[in-house]
């Protein structure tokens, strides 16, 4: 399982759950490594690929293309909800226009 809020083009974090042969540090890591990283596969790659290198032994049972493919399928997945919602303003709000109140002058 893989969440993953976003901001704009930017992976804002990820949080990786489920039963891993993996060091929990290790799986820390990734999720550190990927903290305001860009949503592009390719630098997402990139990053685990450094990051396995470094972390060999911690993430021997933790196949790399697994973790790219359920990161690729959360940034999809929040694309697609950011795509479906109404006009964004700022980060964090996402006000109705029906909620506003009307300016008197």
């Amino acid at each position: 399982m893989c969440g993953l809020p976003k901001a704009g083009r930017q992976i804002k974090a990820v949080f990786l759950g489920g039963d891993f042969f993996a060091e929990e540090s290790a799986v820390s890591d990734i999720e550190g490594s990927l903290r305001w990283h860009s949503s592009e596969f390719e630098q997402i790659h990139s990053t685990l690929e450094i990051l396995y290198a470094k972390r060999e032994e911690g993430l021997a049972f933790l196949p790399i293309e697994n973790v790219c493919e359920v990161i690729s399928k959360a940034v999809e997945s929040a694309r697609a909800i950011s795509q479906d919602s109404n006009t964004s303003y700022g980060c964090f709000v996402n006000p109705k226009i029906g909620d506003a109140e009307p300016v008197h002058t």
